[in-house]
């Protein structure tokens, strides 16, 4: 925890004694089925390593209109990266088995992201 998360803990507890809280989590049902599909595959893999529902991705980052290249690359890779402190093997991990190959190029520094087909 660093020191501006310790200044705001207080409020946050306060917060939540006097507020109900709702969870809202991914509704792959909103997405085309290979985007859902896809992401219902990463939020799986991120649960399994994180043990919290509070690093699910939300179903909002596909239905943006932007080509699922697109969102993957620019959207759901950095904040995996962020998410596992910058482990491009546990990215790339996060991946394997789903309808895309997500490679990282240590030659380029950048991201080979391909459909599995």
């Amino acid at each position: 925890m660093n020191t501006a998360d310790k200044s705001i803990a207080l409020i946050d507890i306060a917060l939540r004694r006097r507020f109900e809280f709702i969870g809202y989590f991914p509704d792959y049902s909103k997405l085309e089925e290979s985007d859902g599909e896809v992401l219902k595959h990463i939020n799986k893999e991120i649960y399994s390593r994180k043990k919290s529902a509070d690093y699910l991705i939300g179903h909002a980052y596909f239905m943006t209109g932007i080509d699922t290249f697109k969102v993957i690359k620019n959207k759901i890779i950095p904040l995996l990266m962020e998410y596992f402190s910058g482990k491009t093997e546990v990215v790339e991990e996060i991946f394997k088995n789903s309808s895309w190959v997500v490679k990282y190029d240590i030659e380029k520094y950048d991201w080979i992201i391909q459909p599995a087909n």
